[in-house]
């Protein structure tokens, strides 16, 4: 009797009780989720490396700010001439 409830199975007689009880089939999958269910799991979205990126955005707009601000501090005024030197006389 034992024999037919499994059929040519060679899993033990419990093993079959909890593999074919409607309540407990998924809890007992030995191979793991099917195909199906492993292809429509959708990958996970890493914040860590988008928070670096904009960080990173970030940090170069800045120092580029700031490159351009001491640019324009250090350049000479475009309106105003040179003060002759002393040694020139016209």
């Amino acid at each position: 009797m034992n024999a037919a409830r499994q059929g040519c199975s060679s899993e033990p007689g419990w093993l079959y009780a909890v593999r074919t009880h409607p309540l407990l089939t998924n809890l007992c999958s030995v191979r793991g989720p099917s195909p199906a269910k492993r292809m429509t799991k959708l990958a996970k979205p890493n914040y860590q490396h988008e928070k670096r990126q904009k960080d990173l955005a970030k940090k170069k707009k800045k120092e580029e700010k700031l490159r351009r601000k001491a640019d324009k501090a250090n350049a000479p005024k475009e309106g105003s001439e040179p003060s002759p030197d002393a040694g020139e006389t016209p």
